[in-house]
């Protein structure tokens, strides 16, 4: 392995290690705001309505961590920690479906969460079928060849 390879190697590896602890305080700051505000808009409005804001930095939460994911194509345990934004969105048409006046009230607050389930669900399914190629493999494996069409263009 030349030194440049080396150096590369080891870029990616910090670049890699760097994401997964962001990735992780966003997960935690996403979770903890999400929980103030669910808990702040259930006890200052009474309108289900209110539950869309908390949703709303659910969502935005869950899009950061995902794209932080999908920029490293991490392995192991639910990398997005989709069951917790599941459990989470749950927890926050709760609310909703205790104080809604009008059915259709209920159902349209729960046709935008089931939407976000949706949405959450559909990319852990992409994650858990996420096919690393071999060439996004290689580099970061130092001891790994070249696939033999990468071999070609190398030289």
């Amino acid at each position: 392995m030349t030194r440049s390879n080396q150096t590369e190697f080891e870029a990616l590896q910090a670049t890699t290690r760097a994401r997964g602890t962001t990735r992780i305080v966003l997960f935690y700051v996403g979770i903890a705001v999400w929980a103030a505000l669910t808990v702040a808009t259930t006890a200052i409005i009474v309108l289900p309505v209110a539950a869309l804001l908390p949703l709303l930095v659910l969502a935005a939460g869950f899009e950061a961590t995902a794209a932080l994911h999908i920029g490293v194509e991490g392995r192991g345990a639910d990398p997005i920690f989709s069951v917790i934004y599941v459990l989470a969105t749950l927890a926050n048409f709760l609310p909703v479906a205790l104080t809604a006046q009008m059915k259709e009230e209920m159902i349209a607050i729960g046709a935008l969460h089931a939407v976000f389930l949706w949405r959450v669900l559909t990319l852990r399914r992409a994650i858990a079928n996420q096919q690393v190629g071999a060439l996004r493999e290689a580099p970061l494996r130092p001891e790994a060849p070249l696939p033999s069409g990468e071999r070609d263009r190398e030289e």
